[in-house]
């Protein structure tokens, strides 16, 4: 962001790779959680786009601002910067651009529960992901489609998607997503009767994201916090000590437990 932030200082208003500089600071920004300055930057990115009449690079700018809106917790208008992005996009052609715009539509689908068309989305733009060698977009696609049919209760559709996503996401070293994706596996593990795994994760995703200086999106938050609420409550204490352990996994053991079959003991509530 600091060296982006430089460019901009050199790059004259009318060069339109500003307005790729632009939009790159706000994706960061996004990441981190840093909303005002992403929509500051992103409102300057689709204007500058508009102008010298580039539908690319304005679709680029739309798809950001809508997932600054949705990421970061206050979603109002981001469906619709994220509809007409991809709107723009599919007119353009289907290539890699089409991709990402089919990841951040189903990412808005998803947001706002409309499960549905957020599947078909995610399972497209897997699909076309691979036929143009985008791995990382796929990858998260893939960690998004496990999400989604964890939240519909299709726990065999969550476990395929994530089995594939989630190693891929963790061998690119994708900061933004590792995080997101171990929180999946708290979720896989809470509704496959994991209790304990699904605690640990939970803690090793937090400090994932410390370590990584990046912020979850707020759905996946209230997402994981609801599915953990009556775990949380039976195990009491306990449940914090849980966490607390997990938060000392590497990225390899929490992958592992992710998706380790093992079945835990029922949890006994009383003095041990």
């Amino acid at each position: 962001r600091r060296r982006l932030g430089d460019l901009l200082d050199r790059v004259p208003s009318e060069d339109p790779e500003r307005v790729d500089a632009l939009t790159g600071a706000a994706w960061l920004a996004t990441d981190q959680g840093d909303r005002a300055s992403a929509l500051g930057l992103l409102d300057e990115s689709i204007k500058s786009a508009r102008v010298a009449h580039d539908p690319v690079r304005e679709a680029a700018a739309l798809n950001c601002r809508g997932r600054a809106r949705q990421v970061i917790g206050d979603p109002a208008g981001g469906r619709a910067d994220i509809e007409r992005a991809l709107e723009l996009q599919t007119q353009a052609g289907e290539g890699a651009d089409l991709a990402v715009a089919l990841l951040l539509a189903g990412a808005a689908a998803y947001f706002e529960d409309d499960l549905e068309i957020a599947v078909e989305r995610f399972e497209r733009c897997a699909q076309l992901s691979s036929a143009h060698d985008l791995p990382a977009v796929e990858a998260r696609a893939l960690q998004l489609l496990g999400l989604s049919c964890l939240e519909r209760g299709d726990l065999q559709g969550a476990k395929a998607a994530l089995t594939k996503g989630v190693p891929a996401v963790a061998d690119i070293g994708d900061r933004f997503a590792i995080p997101v994706g171990v929180s999946a596996l708290a979720g896989l593990a809470s509704k496959g009767g994991r209790p304990r795994a699904a605690l640990m994760l939970a803690g090793a995703a937090a400090a994932f994201e410390e370590v990584n200086q990046t912020y979850r999106p707020q759905k996946v938050r209230t997402q994981l916090d609801a599915w953990l609420a009556p775990i949380r409550k039976k195990m009491g204490a306990a449940a914090q000590t849980l966490s607390d352990r997990g938060r000392k996994l590497t990225l390899d053991e929490a992958v592992e437990l992710g998706f380790d079959e093992q079945p835990e003991d029922a949890w006994r509530v009383g003095a041990s």
